[in-house]
């Protein structure tokens, strides 16, 4: 909008990063799941608690 674009002109845009961002959380999730599903539950655990304390 700052180079005089209307917020029109740059919805095909918004629509495309809207996507892309919930494309990434999703394989973020899977990933989470995978990692869930491998380790044991104290490993798990201990590295929830390791990036919970590091946030």
């Amino acid at each position: 909008m700052l180079d005089g674009r209307s917020a029109g002109e740059l919805a095909p845009q918004l629509g495309r990063l809207v996507q892309l961002r919930r494309e990434a959380a999703e394989i973020h999730l899977r990933c989470i799941a995978h990692v869930r599903q491998t380790l044991p539950p104290e490993q798990y655990a201990r590295l929830v608690a390791l990036a919970t304390a590091k946030a």
